[in-house]
């Protein structure tokens, strides 16, 4: 009772009436929409390829360009041991890759180039003009290097391009080199 009174006295007094006069105020408070935010997330595109740029003829030079910054990075030397670390600082976009094992089945024995690499997964373009996403999770993939095959482990690819580079590998199997 006592605060009901107390407001009542605030609100019939001559003071707070005079400091209003005069004074405008909004008592429709209006606030424009905001457009909607860009997606985020696994359903956002991050690369779109029109469907006209979709043959695998066009990537083959793609391909070549890659072998030759290999062979520039690994300086012709093709000891396991230089190949290892190598490789997994390597740019991995342009690669010829096939999928010898993978946790989908119906992946085994797909072969492409290489087109964009993410965190989880190589998105390649196969001979058959499809785009395909291979995630790196639980799959060994076969790279070709002159003469030589190597399988990839995809768990020590799991990383971004650019955040492979950065890191200091110890010396651990994630490649294995095998004879052609």
């Amino acid at each position: 009772m006592l605060a009901k009174d107390f407001f009542t006295k605030l609100v019939n007094s001559e003071a707070l009436e005079n400091s209003l006069k005069g004074r405008q105020f909004l008592l429709d408070n209006y606030i424009e929409p905001r457009p909607p935010k860009p997606k985020k997330g696994p359903g956002k595109t991050i690369l779109e390829i029109p469907k006209e740029e979709q043959k695998y003829d066009l990537y083959i030079r793609l391909h070549e360009m890659w072998k030759e910054y290999l062979a520039d990075l690994l300086d012709n030397n093709f000891n396991p041991k230089n190949i290892q670390t190598r490789l997994l600082k390597a740019d991995m976009h342009g690669a010829k890759i096939s999928v010898w094992k993978a946790s989908c089945k119906s992946y085994e024995g797909q072969k492409g180039i290489i087109l964009h690499e993410t965190l989880r997964a190589f998105k390649v373009i196969t001979p058959e003009n499809e785009i395909k996403m291979f995630l790196k999770k639980d799959a060994i993939f076969l790279l070709e290097i002159g003469d030589k095959v190597i399988k990839l482990f995809g768990e020590g690819f799991q990383y971004r391009a650019a955040d492979r580079a950065k890191i200091r590998w110890k010396q651990r199997d994630k490649l294995k080199m095998m004879k052609s």
